[in-house]
């Protein structure tokens, strides 16, 4: 019996498998990717380390350019610097302050603190957040103030309402000062005013520069306002937020950018905003690092000067850190983030830390040149994998069709009945590679198989030739003998002898019948005949010379036409039958019928008798294969009736 064999995978899968490997490339070139990425950034962090230090070496001793002007007192809150933060698009003057982008490190929280002529007991916090763009300072006042007074059109004076006091030093050393207050909700008006703050200079209109609008909220109100930098002649400015809630007018309470109280007529006392340095500024662009933000930032955490920009680079938490390593221990350092690498170095008066350098350097930026670079690599390296494992698919592809058109010529080759139909084959015959060799190895192998199936096939004719002279000539010998010899007719020895010249002419007619079978059938003629009328006359004969057992048939009463030869179903009849008669007991019953099925006619033949065995039933129907002794009529057996059946 022939192996069955389970086909779990082909050629094509296998070189699928392989070329999977393949993918480990692009595997490696992203593990190199991000090893180089980490290599860059560190080897920038040194190089902003380097540059932070040449920075802070040129600002080393020059205490001119940190120390606070006018001999104004230090605010209690050293934390409070209210320093501008740089923006990255301009800001809309509408009140409501959705543009803006919050960072604590520039948002102060201010809280009143009780005064002489505080009586109330009501309390006022504003929060105040500065911007910087286009010579342009943007201010954003949250006011929680718990009754909101607006300021009456006909009254002259201009601090009997809710109001923003700005104080602006002049270059002369004088101070300038505006109110900027309101009639209603919306649009703001800013007058210069004097010492008292009270009323209006030079005929009373509205300085034009600065512009604002007020909305007011649950808590208070928001008032965003713009001033140019162009009216600060030393970048500095000073603000405070006066409450006032009675019907007449009077000051509440008045806080400014320190926690201390205004009195009356005092502005001095107001701390200002320190701006950027103009010389600081000077001395940063003759050391402008391309791509990179310098920031000069002293030790109340103002912004004295910065030069450049990087996108988004206040998110990230190690700029905080950087700054507190320098000011506070004095000692620089370096971080990669997120979005930016940063280096600080502290500025150093004698032995004082008096300010620190920050550059900041987007990571994007830093790794662009490299990244392109790699990700050309990867991407080269990727669609070369691709088209490797694609030529692999090919390759396999058309080995696995070539072989299959082999296996399947090389099928056709040889009939159901084992007799080779084409001794050549020509899948891949003239081809110089493995599959050309296997190609003429089965073309040789079919011709050899071809001409010994040839010399099986005229064996029987070659016996039947050759044995039948001798077989007659005993024959007839047998013949004379008793015609010579009457007394030994009877002769139990002559009886063997004839059944002996007997069994070897049925044996020699057998194995001619078997061999010439094929051959005969293909040459047949075929007619339309009533199969029922065929097997019925069939039984009858038979029936007749088989007394010793009983024949029964069913579905032959009706005309069944078919496109048959009438002799070889009667052949067919005979070997079948033969074989249940020999196959069952003496007075037992053999059942035949006819039925008509899809497609042709169902031809039953059963009989009783015992059952077959598993090794006789998988080759019953092999040839000179026998699984009885004897048949009907004591005839001989070589395992042929069911193989020309």
């Amino acid at each position: 019996m022939a192996r069955r064999v389970t086909r779990r995978l082909g050629i094509v899968g296998k070189l699928m498998i392989v070329s999977v490997v393949l993918l480990a490339i692009p595997l490696l070139t992203l593990r190199y990717l991000h090893e180089m990425h980490d290599f860059v950034l560190k080897g920038q962090q040194t190089a902003l380390q380097l540059a932070a230090q040449a920075v802070a070496t040129v600002l080393h001793g020059r205490e001119d350019l940190f120390a606070e002007s006018g001999g104004l007192p230090f605010s209690p809150f050293e934390d409070q610097s209210c320093s501008p933060l740089p923006l990255e698009a301009p800001v809309r003057i509408d009140g409501n302050g959705r543009d803006w982008v919050r960072d604590p490190e520039h948002t102060c929280q201010y809280q009143r603190a009780l005064s002489a002529w505080d009586n109330t007991g009501d309390s006022i916090a504003f929060d105040l957040t500065l911007a910087q763009r286009d010579q342009q300072l943007y201010a954003l006042f949250e006011v929680y103030d718990d009754s909101v007074r607006f300021r009456h059109p006909r009254h002259r004076n201009l601090d009997g309402s809710d109001h923003i006091r700005i104080t602006i030093p002049g270059a002369d050393g004088k101070d300038r000062r505006y109110v900027v207050t309101a009639g209603e909700p919306g649009p703001v008006s800013a007058y210069e005013v004097g010492e008292s703050w009270r009323y209006a200079l030079g005929q009373g209109l509205p300085v034009r520069n600065m512009q604002g609008v007020l909305r007011q909220t649950q808590d208070g109100y928001t008032l965003e306002m713009r001033v140019p930098l162009d009216m600060l002649p030393q970048k500095k400015i000073g603000f405070a937020v006066a409450d006032v809630d009675s019907e007449a007018g009077e000051l509440e309470s008045v806080i400014g950018v320190f926690p201390g109280v205004l009195a009356k007529g005092t502005s001095n006392q107001i701390h200002l905003v320190l701006l950027e340095s103009p010389e600081i500024d000077r001395i940063l662009r003759a050391l402008e690092l391309p791509g990179a933000r310098i920031s000069v930032i002293d030790k109340r955490r103002r912004v004295r000067s910065q030069l450049g920009t990087v996108p988004n680079s206040q998110m990230d938490p190690h700029r905080g850190r950087l700054i507190d390593a320098a000011l506070e221990t004095g000692v620089g350092a370096s971080e990669s983030g997120k979005r930016t690498t940063a280096a600080s170095s502290p500025i150093r008066v004698g032995e004082r830390v008096v300010a620190a350098v920050l550059i900041e350097q987007a990571n994007d930026q830093i790794l662009a040149l490299p990244r392109l670079a790699l990700l050309r690599e990867r991407n080269a390296i990727v669609i070369a994998c691709f088209v490797i494992a694609g030529v692999f698919w090919l390759f396999a592809s058309r080995l696995a069709w070539r072989i299959h058109r082999l296996s399947d010529e090389a099928g056709r080759a040889i009939d159901p009945n084992g007799r080779v139909k084409s001794t050549a084959l020509d899948a891949d015959c003239r081809a110089g590679d493995e599959l050309g060799d296997l190609s003429r190895a089965v073309s040789g192998l079919l011709a050899r198989l071809a001409r010994y199936t040839s010399f099986l096939e005229r064996v029987p004719a070659t016996l039947r030739h050759e044995l039948s002279n001798p077989l007659n000539s005993v024959s007839m010998s047998l013949q004379n003998l008793i015609y010579e010899h009457p007394d030994v007719a009877e002769s139990k020895y002559l009886k063997s002898a004839e059944r002996g010249v007997a069994r070897i002419g049925e044996i020699v007619e057998s194995l001619t019948e078997a061999a010439s079978l094929e051959e005969a059938l293909r040459h047949d003629e075929l007619e339309s005949i009533d199969l029922a009328a065929v097997v019925r006359g069939y039984v009858e004969n038979f029936a007749a010379g088989c007394p010793q057992r009983q024949f029964t048939l069913h579905g032959a009463d009706e005309v069944i036409e078919v496109v048959a030869s009438g002799f070889r179903i009667e052949q067919l009849l005979d070997k079948l039958v033969d074989n249940a008669v020999a196959s069952s007991p003496e007075g037992s019953e053999i059942r035949l019928s006819l039925s008509q099925v899809a497609g042709g006619v169902l031809l039953r033949v059963g009989n009783e008798g015992g059952p077959i065995g598993e090794e006789v039933r998988e080759r019953m129907f092999e040839s000179m294969f026998s699984g009885r002794e004897g048949g009907s009529g004591g005839g001989v057996h070589m395992g042929l009736g069911l193989y020309v059946v």
